[in-house]
């Protein structure tokens, strides 16, 4: 029997997600001054951080262009990060439609939260059940990030964006990345919050690159299975708003756009060592996405 409600929860098939050293946080430049003296507060489950510098960009420039900090935050060793609540989608066969948070699944690492059990997953699933009870995320006992937490920051220059988005637009595109070029401008832009912490400035700069790198393509893979299901007539709803997601042409348009994301992953040398896995990832959601329109079309026959 076919199973006619999937669910299709963020964390299932991110491999390094339990193994963060680091995070990023983007804010205005008084809210990152209070976080470097006092710490990061945060709400149990609410998305607040990120491994992706872009996202991280963004929320620190609010999207009005005006300078902001990206901080960077060290894991911090009574806290576990995993995605925040509601970031699952749920594909309803019968009905046709994915619910849920289709467009926070399909944005992948920038919905992250901290969470004090180590079990993220079943933390997420609780809070949420709490919340659809009527008891609000925002209601939740605030928590803190002590401030020897905080490595330094980044100042969301144009130096800093040039060098973030064309990795996010390699990474995405699968292209070759100078990893060793990249790390080296980040590294020059960043300022430690104390001296002593230099020394996990190489780790930490690797991690991020890495972080928005996986991002991307994890972004890439899910968006393109979205507008599979688009083009099969699914429609979507973010939560209780319906949500447009653009959909190719017709079936030849997106298997030619499937099979040429195949070949790349196939032949791209950045997903070689910490980045294999997404090799794997990808492979097995293009093999979902073409069992789906082969479906699809064996039902219209």
């Amino acid at each position: 029997m076919a199973i006619s409600r999937l669910e299709l929860a963020s964390a299932h098939g991110d491999q390094t997600l339990a193994s963060l050293r680091f995070v990023v946080y983007g804010s205005n430049a008084v809210t990152a001054d209070e976080v470097l003296r006092h710490g990061l507060s945060f709400v149990e489950g609410r998305a607040i951080v990120s491994t992706d510098a872009i996202q991280a960009y963004e929320n620190a420039t609010d999207f009005t262009g005006t300078e902001g900090v990206v901080t960077v935050i060290a894991m911090p060793k009574e806290f576990h990060i995993g995605y925040a609540v509601f970031t699952t989608a749920y594909i309803d066969r019968s009905l046709k439609i994915v619910m849920g948070a289709p467009l926070r699944y399909a944005s992948s690492r920038k919905q992250l939260a901290f969470y004090l059990n180590e079990d993220t997953e079943a933390a997420r699933k609780r809070i949420e059940a709490e919340a659809v009870g009527g008891f609000p995320v925002a209601n939740h006992a605030t928590f803190r990030v002590e401030p020897r937490n905080i490595i330094g920051t980044f100042k969301t220059s144009s130096s800093f964006k040039n060098v973030i988005t064309q990795l996010a637009v390699s990474a995405k595109a699968l292209d070759p990345i100078d990893f060793n070029v990249v790390e080296a401008s980040l590294s020059s832009l960043f300022v430690v919050r104390e001296a002593a912490q230099a020394v996990l400035v190489p780790s930490m700069v690797r991690d991020m690159v890495l972080g928005t790198v996986e991002s991307a393509i994890l972004t890439r893979a899910r968006i393109l299975r979205w507008q599979g299901l688009a083009l099969l007539g699914y429609r979507f709803r973010e939560g209780r708003e319906d949500v447009v997601v653009a959909k190719p042409r017709d079936a030849e348009e997106h298997r030619h756009k499937m099979d040429e994301f195949g070949r790349l992953l196939a032949s791209s040398r950045i997903l070689d060592g910490e980045l294999a896995w997404l090799k794997t990832y990808v492979t097995q959601q293009l093999e979902l996405m073409r069992v789906e329109l082969d479906g699809a079309e064996l039902e219209a026959i």
